[in-house]
């Protein structure tokens, strides 16, 4: 191999370097046959590149994703201090050149005499080879002295012996261009989880295991909403009218909740945790999803909601301040005024998705709304009023928790940074 691809650095999607080796290691059994040395990879450490992405509705969403950089060490065989460049076949008036990779021709030898710089004799011939010293100097030798001037080895032999090795580069190069998209395909796990944020606040969550040629999952919803399968027109006004007509565009609460899932996914424990989230951490740390891993990563945005909901319920058990009551009258309409949403939960239902919309009043009384219609304008945080029927006095581990219905939102408060 020459000095600049010696040199080169590649920049690796972390899932091909799986690929590349495998393709390198089917390479060192060909040199082993040939009787040269090996190839080998130089890891030299991690480098963190800041990808832009566009998602649906237009939204920008910035995210860093992992490159292991690598060199690959070879050299090209060698007789006398001799190496094999180029391989030029006269046609006519005209020559074809067929360079070794990684190596170039001289120009001057596009055009010239036959002249073989061996026996000195200029005559028609064939083909030449061009060949070049470790001090820079260049010959063209003929094919019938070829031998003599290799010590008896072919130009062919010496072809194969030199090929694998500059494919590896090859396919170095090739891993670094695809970025993650060799089959199977990847996708960054920030990008994917913003797209499983999104379908599950649009069209509510669906398990694999519960999905049916009725109902996709809604693993298999964000994959198509990220990383649609575009090959006609066709298909791109079919996967633009799916995403209009659901309204599946990315805003900031979705790229908030995923990479707070996430975070939370890769601190995850090795031991002392159940098999599921034992694999759920170990896939979130990858940093990009598989095909056989985006029902696992699907589900850490609701895994992650209901770890916050078990820290928010034993929060509410602890808390001797607050006495939480009923509020309001069974069946009878009223207002309820500043009311904090403290929580947003979206249900996949036969009758199509339900949000679950959870208020904390100023006293600390718990109020909850299973909602049909469109709430995309809310989101937690928010201090609201509404006017809203009390359908239910309920109450959850010893928690009072009024349930209304029929809901209307009558003002939005601006919310005071503290």
């Amino acid at each position: 191999m020459n000095d600049q691809q010696n040199d080169r650095i590649f920049e690796i999607h972390p899932f091909n370097l799986g690929v590349l080796t495998d393709k390198l290691a089917t390479m060192q059994k060909r040199a082993r046959k040939l009787k040269t040395d090996p190839i080998t990879i130089e890891k030299l450490g991690i480098k963190m590149v800041m990808v832009t992405k566009t998602m649906p509705g237009g939204n920008l969403i910035k995210f860093e994703e992992e490159r292991i950089l690598l060199k690959i060490h070879g050299e090209t065989p060698k007789l006398a201090g001799w190496s094999l460049v180029a391989k030029i076949e006269f046609l006519e008036e005209e020559r074809l050149i067929s360079c070794v990779p990684g190596e170039t021709c001289p120009e001057e030898y596009r055009t010239g005499p036959f002249d073989c710089d061996h026996c000195h004799t200029n005559r028609m011939r064939k083909e030449t080879f061009i060949l070049r010293h470790t001090n820079g100097d260049h010959k063209q030798v003929g094919r019938q002295c070829i031998k003599d001037f290799l010590g008896g080895k072919s130009p062919e032999q010496m072809l194969a012996e030199a090929e694998y090795i500059f494919r590896a580069g090859g396919e170095a190069d090739d891993c670094e261009r695809m970025a993650g998209g060799y089959v199977p395909e990847t996708i960054n796990i920030t990008e994917y989880l913003c797209g499983v944020a999104i379908c599950i606040r649009r069209l509510g969550w669906l398990s694999r295991g519960a999905a049916n040629v009725d109902q996709a999952s809604t693993s298999s919803h964000a994959w198509d909403l990220v990383k649609p399968v575009i090959h006609t027109d066709t298909d791109r006004y079919q996967y633009e009218q799916w995403v209009e007509k659901n309204r599946l565009h990315c805003w900031d609460r979705d790229l908030l909740q995923a990479g707070d899932a996430l975070e939370w996914a890769k601190k995850l424990p090795v031991e002392g945790v159940a098999d599921y989230l034992y694999n759920l951490g170990v896939a979130c740390r990858l940093g990009y999803v598989t095909h056989k891993t985006q029902g696992l990563v699907a589900s850490v945005i609701t895994t992650h909601l209901r770890h916050l909901e078990r820290e928010e319920e034993i929060k509410q058990r602890e808390d001797t301040k607050k006495s939480r009551e009923w509020v309001g009258e069974i069946k009878k309409r009223q207002i309820f005024e500043r009311l904090t949403i403290t929580k947003m939960r979206y249900i996949e239902t036969e009758w199509g998705t339900t949000t679950l919309v959870c208020f904390e009043s100023e006293p600390g009384d718990l109020i909850k709304w299973f909602a049909s219609n469109d709430l995309d304008d809310l989101e937690e945080g928010m201090v609201v009023d509404i006017k809203a029927t009390p359908k239910k006095f309920d109450e959850y581990q010893d928690v009072k928790q009024t349930i209304v219905n029929r809901a209307v939102i009558l003002k939005k408060h601006a919310v005071v940074a503290v």
